[in-house]
C-alpha cells in the first residue's frame, strides 16, 4: 500500500470518527431530553469538517477525480449544521431553551450528510 492511500485511509477513518461523535453527541443529548450542543457534538462537527476538507484535497486521488458536486453539497450541509450550531448555542448562552425542531433539524442534517456520502455515486 502506498503512502497516500494510507493517508487517505486514516482521514476516511478520522472522517468517520468525527460523524460517530456527532450523531452519538446528539443522540446522547435528545435521549435525555437537553436539546443542548454538547462538547462532543462540537468535536465531531471539527473533525468532520477538518478531515473532509483535506478528504477533498485533488492529490490524494489518482485517475479518477473527487466528484466536486457531491463535494460541494455535502460542504453546505455541513455549513448548515454550523449554523444551527451557532443560533443554537447562542440561545443557550441567552438563557433560553433550544427548540426541538432546531435540534431536530440538526440531527436531520447529521443523517442527510452521511446519506451523500453514503449514496451518492
Amino acid at each position: 500500500m502506498e503512502v497516500q492511500e494510507s493517508i487517505r485511509l486514516v482521514l476516511r477513518y478520522l472522517h468517520l470518527v468525527g460523524f460517530a461523535a456527532l450523531l452519538g453527541g446528539f443522540v446522547a443529548q435528545y435521549a435525555t431530553g437537553r436539546m443542548r450542543i454538547s462538547v462532543l457534538m462540537r468535536v465531531g462537527l471539527g473533525t468532520m469538517i477538518g478531515t473532509g476538507l483535506l478528504l477533498a484535497l485533488p492529490f490524494l486521488y489518482d485517475e479518477t477525480g473527487p466528484s466536486y458536486t457531491k463535494l460541494a453539497t455535502k460542504f453546505g450541509v455541513v455549513i448548515g449544521i454550523g449554523a444551527l450550531f451557532g443560533l443554537a448555542v447562542t440561545r443557550e448562552r441567552r438563557g433560553q431553551v433550544v427548540h426541538r425542531q432546531h435540534f431536530l433539524a440538526i440531527g436531520g442534517l447529521v443523517l442527510v450528510d452521511s446519506a451523500i456520502a453514503v449514496f451518492w455515486r
